[in-house]
């Protein structure tokens, strides 16, 4: 698509990627295996990133999103 075409550099392939996600969610839920976990995701940028990491993640949890701008003192 469009968007591929104005990549320059690709950092890391798709399949390091979703393998860090599976480790990161099984560090996480084993170290908060039996405790209250809250997760705060910053809106939009951490969407994609967030929404894949807590799918790995077999264990209840809250969740709680903040929208914030990128540019000081806007309204």
């Amino acid at each position: 698509g469009e968007m591929r075409s104005e990549i320059r550099k690709v950092l890391f392939h798709e399949t390091t990627i979703l393998r860090r996600l599976d480790e990161l969610a099984a560090q996480i839920s084993a170290d908060y295996e039996g405790k209250d976990l809250s997760v705060v995701a910053v809106l939009n940028g951490s969407l994609m990133f967030g929404a894949d990491l807590l799918r790995r993640m077999d264990m209840p949890l809250r969740l709680e999103c903040l929208s914030v701008s990128s540019y000081h003192g806007a309204a």
